[in-house]
């Protein structure tokens, strides 16, 4: 979400005197933490006006938020043509069904959910409008923490096997990067899906690599360095 500064400033403004001549009343407004600019020193906390759900979408109030790659990227500034500043970072989350829109009728308000939007969606914010498609229930067993950090990862990893590899039951996978968050997502689905699965780590200042199979999977050390593409 990109938030124009000076229009922010105008609104407010202009808002403070309505109030305070008692033209209207005030609008419900939500806390969020905004990139203010590039570099380390770089959030600070905002207050704007809080969403509205429409036709399609729900309000959700958000309890944790993912933190994710492109985050880090517009952060340090690479992606400033497409998020000019200030920007509501966050793409994924999770929390409680706030308002439901027109037209949406499998969520009910105060449902525990999680969702994944694009990458304007604001997750860092109290309240973030998502389209219902994108929005998926929680059990009462399952932490916020634990579904905010779930979408990305298991939604790529879900396209890479079947989207883009159309694998099918037996088929060998080899993950790289395995114990990262698209890794470990690729793993329990390749698993749960039938999949033989090779799993390689890097353990630096150590071997420089290493590498689990699943399933007993049989191969020797040659094939196994050729399928990873690793000269010894």
């Amino acid at each position: 979400m990109t938030i124009n500064l000076t229009e922010f400033i105008r609104w407010r403004d202009n808002l403070q005197r309505n109030v305070k001549d008692g033209r209207f009343k005030m609008t419900p407004m939500m806390k969020v933490t905004a990139i203010m600019q590039y570099g380390d020193d770089a959030f600070d906390e905002l207050r704007i006006p809080r969403p509205v759900a429409a036709e399609g979408q729900l309000l959700i109030r958000n309890r944790a938020t993912g933190v994710n790659n492109i985050d880090l990227m517009i952060r340090r500034g690479e992606l400033a043509q497409a998020a000019s500043l200030p920007f509501i970072p966050g793409v994924e989350g999770a929390g409680f069904v706030e308002t439901v829109g027109a037209g949406v009728s499998e969520f009910e308000v105060g449902q525990r959910v999680m969702w994944f939007g694009p990458f304007t969606a604001g997750g860092y914010g109290q309240f973030v409008c998502i389209d219902a498609r994108y929005v998926a229930p929680i059990g009462e067993e399952i932490t916020f923490s634990a579904a905010a950090a779930t979408p990305v990862a298991y939604v790529t990893a879900h396209h890479m096997h079947f989207n883009y590899g159309r694998l099918r039951a037996g088929s060998w996978v080899l993950v790289r990067s395995a114990a990262g968050g698209v890794g470990v997502a690729a793993l329990q689905i390749a698993r749960n899906a039938g999949f033989r699965a090779i799993a390689l780590t890097d353990m630096r200042g150590e071997t420089g690599w290493n590498c689990s199979r699943a399933r007993r999977a049989a191969s020797s050390s040659g094939a196994l360095n050729k399928a990873a593409g690793i000269s010894m």
